[in-house]
């Protein structure tokens, strides 16, 4: 900081009192500057502290109140004259001090349905004050001083004050609902919003809001609490479907390698998208891809999500959900195995994020068994299998059908096992029904896919005539395991259940009297 230098016996003058005031001031604000890091990649000033925005208290009524603080904006030295240095027109940071609490004034709207907001807004002023008659040297007669310069008996000001001045600007009355904050006027810096409707009598804290760019700044021991609340890289997404739009704060001024943002996701995307983040725009792109490779349901609905700047575009790397409609699994971008997604009943396939491939495992329905009076009823066929690879590159969806497995029915044929398929990539014969009488289903043999698996054939049911006795077939297996029991039933007609299909896609049992049902068929799919 610079410093005046007087001498000993040497005759003051003005301004090396006027120096030794401005280089303090000099040097505050440069220490201010430092302390507050204003360097050009932050948010400019100014910069407000305090000034808490408070109802009356104890006894609430239409005033609020703006407790002390202190404003930090750039301004000119002196843009009056300071005394005998005049005017300087060189910036610096300089303090604005509220000293003192604000009352302000609110007046509700006078129109029934109408509400208004009241803007809260602050500047920086340098105001002349504490005006005095001051002595002067008379040369005449130095014992006699003049009363003000030449003996005019003029006031002049004493003080240069730097304050904080707080004014309060109206906003338009409209229809509740409609009411909009209004724009702080020039030079000021908005602070708080105060809303008032029709008839109110009385503020209270729920009228008070912050505004979301007040440009308050936070104590050192208020930092560890914001960086871990993610305070000032968390933002709602304000944007459209593949246009992901956030307004963190403080706004940053650039894009800059490393940069991370959090957001919740307000629209599931459909394809490549953007992130724009205070008005600077990048591509979205999945780790180990490159823009605008960007697939459908990167982004789902409703998931809160990060992505880290490489100085340009952003590059997703929080971790995604998949939900489907018997499975509930975590997963994100990864070498190798992603995720396992299983589908017992029909729905729609989404691809988890960082998925590139998938191998299709579907299973076709399985057979009831039969069942029989005069002879023992045969096993159900199993459900064909169909194994496919697909490439999700530009895959948003894909339905799946899960074919139902036969019913076993009473004293006849049970019924054929249903289709299952994964869009056109996988498809999937149900199994046979087997013959009213001994003979087994067969197994489901006919689909589309990268391999086609044969079901397994039920088994015959087996009868002894000489002693009216016999056992019903066992439904075949499928690529999942095996089919249902047959009984031991006679040929009067057993009331003996035979066994339902185990496996996805199995077949049901045969019996002599009642049959059983055909297992589900089933989807999987290996996600890498």
């Amino acid at each position: 900081m610079d410093r005046s230098i007087v001498y000993t016996s040497a005759l003051p003058r003005t301004v090396d009192f006027l120096n030794t005031n401005l280089f303090a001031m000099l040097g505050l604000g440069y220490a201010m500057e430092g302390c507050l890091g204003y360097t050009g990649s932050i948010p400019a000033p100014p910069y407000v502290h305090g000034m808490q925005c408070t109802p009356t208290i104890p006894s609430a009524d239409l005033n609020v109140h703006v407790n002390t603080g202190a404003i930090y904006a750039v301004d000119n030295i002196d843009s009056s004259a300071y005394s005998d240095l005049g005017t300087n027109t060189g910036s610096v940071l300089k303090q604005g001090l509220l000293q003192v609490p604000v009352t302000l004034a609110i007046t509700p709207p006078g129109t029934p349905g109408y509400s208004q907001i009241y803007l809260v807004e602050v500047i920086l002023n340098d105001v002349d004050d504490a005006t005095t008659v001051l002595p002067y040297y008379n040369a005449s007669n130095p014992a006699q001083p003049y009363s003000g310069p030449a003996n005019s008996g003029t006031s002049q000001y004493t003080t240069r004050l730097c304050t904080c001045a707080v004014t309060l600007k109206a906003g338009v009355a409209a229809p509740t609902g409609t009411q909009t904050i209004p724009s702080p006027d020039i030079g000021y810096a908005g602070l708080y919003a105060v809303t008032v409707t029709f008839g109110q009598t009385q503020i209270t804290g729920a009228n008070i809001a912050t505004l979301s760019n007040a440009p308050f700044f936070p104590t050192l021991p208020s930092i560890p609490v914001h960086i871990q609340n993610g305070d000032w890289i968390s933002a709602d997404d304000l944007g459209n479907q593949n246009a992901v739009n956030i307004q963190p704060f403080p706004a940053i001024t650039g894009l800059q390698n490393y940069q991370k943002f959090r957001f919740k996701v307000r629209i599931t995307n459909s394809g490549p998208s953007t992130l724009t983040v205070n008005g600077f725009t990048g591509s979205l792109y999945l780790p180990g891809s490159t823009p605008p490779a960007f697939p459908a349901n990167a982004l789902l609905i409703n998931t809160i999500v990060e992505a880290t700047c490489d100085g340009i575009n952003f590059e997703l790397t929080s971790t995604a959900i998949t939900i489907n409609n018997n499975s509930y699994t975590s997963s994100g971008p990864s070498s190798g195995l992603t995720n396992i997604q299983v589908f017992t009943s029909s729905g729609t396939y989404i691809p988890t994020v960082g998925a590139i491939k998938a191998l299709v495992f579907a299973t076709g329905g399985g057979a009831g068994g039969s069942g029989a009076t005069c002879n023992v009823g045969g096993g159900g066929g199993a459900g064909a299998t169909a194994i496919a690879s697909v490439s999700l590159s530009g895959v948003a969806s894909v339905p799946v059908t899960i074919g139902a497995g036969g019913n076993g029915v009473g004293v006849t044929f049970g019924g054929l096992g249903g289709q299952t398929s994964f869009g056109s990539y996988a498809i999937a014969a149900g199994g046979g029904p087997a013959a009213l009488a001994a003979g087994g289903g067969f197994g489901g043999n006919t689909g589309t896919g990268l391999v086609i698996l044969k079901g397994g054939d039920g088994a015959p049911g087996e009868g002894v005539a000489a002693v009216n006795v016999g056992v019903g077939g066992v439904g075949g297996a499928s690529f999942w395991g095996g089919g249902g029991r047959g009984v031991y039933s006679n040929f009067q007609g057993s009331t003996a259940p035979a066994g339902n299909g185990e496996a996805f896609g199995s077949g049901g049992g045969g019996a002599g009297g009642n049959n059983a049902n055909g297992a589900n068929g089933v989807v999987v799919i290996l996600e890498f």
